[in-house]
């Protein structure tokens, strides 16, 4: 929480959180830190988390005409 609060007292803006599910699995961060989360999950919604996402990465090698390369498709939440 520390960490946390100087990076946004620093930058004037809330930090979101990348949380994977290995992670969350380990240390159960999401239940105990309020902050908005970025979760990851390929094609199926996220709920490793156990509470709502702001955003999601829905597919980290989606391929596009728009690109040569591979994109990352995020979603975000309302």
């Amino acid at each position: 929480m520390t960490f946390l609060n100087q990076i946004e007292t620093h930058t004037g803006k809330a930090t979101i959180l990348k949380i994977s599910r290995r992670f969350e699995k380990r240390y159960h961060l999401a239940a105990r830190i309020d902050r908005n989360l970025w979760l990851e999950s390929t094609y199926m919604l996220p709920e490793y988390a156990g509470r709502p996402w702001t955003l999601w990465t829905a597919n980290a090698m989606l391929n596009s005409e728009a690109s040569a390369n591979a994109l990352r498709w995020v979603v975000v939440s309302r």
